[in-house]
């Protein structure tokens, strides 16, 4: 159920952020849209095009936001 998802969603990235491992968390991403499952496919839980599309644009963003903190 979407309880227990939520929960172990949020424990994966706890349990990453914990390692000091950065974390792209796309679950935010998509929500904040109002919309998230229009980045799956209907009949998959696996992301479409458009998800892969944003899921890409949202690590680049972190790529560029990372290489500019690391030179100040």
């Amino acid at each position: 159920n979407q309880k227990n998802e939520t929960a172990v969603h949020d424990s994966f990235v706890e349990a990453l952020s914990r390692l000091h491992l950065n974390v792209v968390d796309m679950r935010t991403i998509f929500e904040s849209t109002g919309n998230p499952m229009m980045f799956y496919f209907e009949t998959d839980p696996h992301w479409n095009g458009l998800g892969h599309r944003v899921a890409g644009e949202a690590l680049w963003r972190w790529i560029q936001s990372y290489k500019t903190s690391k030179l100040k």
